[in-house]
């Protein structure tokens, strides 16, 4: 096809979405403005518990989690952390 003819190569970025599970809101809003920066990455998300970023995974996976676990959350919800993965996986 001659130059200047026909469809231009489009260039298409699909956007990566991130949840955060933070307990600061300081360092929640750090890595927001961070995320802001980037085009290709959509903050969809922020959490500050555990069971809240598992409910999230499960009813709308994002492509990341980001979780920085609290040493107050309990032992039972730290052993539940790899089920993140797994659901985001899945």
């Amino acid at each position: 096809m001659p130059a200047g003819r026909g469809c231009a190569p489009v260039s298409v970025q699909v956007k990566k979405t991130v949840a955060i599970c933070e307990s600061e809101p300081s360092t929640a809003l750090g890595l927001r403005a961070v995320l802001s920066c980037c085009p290709n990455l959509e903050l969809c998300a922020v959490v500050d518990t555990i069971p809240a970023a598992m409910e999230l995974v499960r009813e709308a996976p994002p492509t990341t989690v980001g979780a920085n676990c609290p040493m107050s959350e309990s032992a039972r919800e730290r052993r539940l952390m790899p089920a993140l993965g797994d659901t985001a996986r899945s």
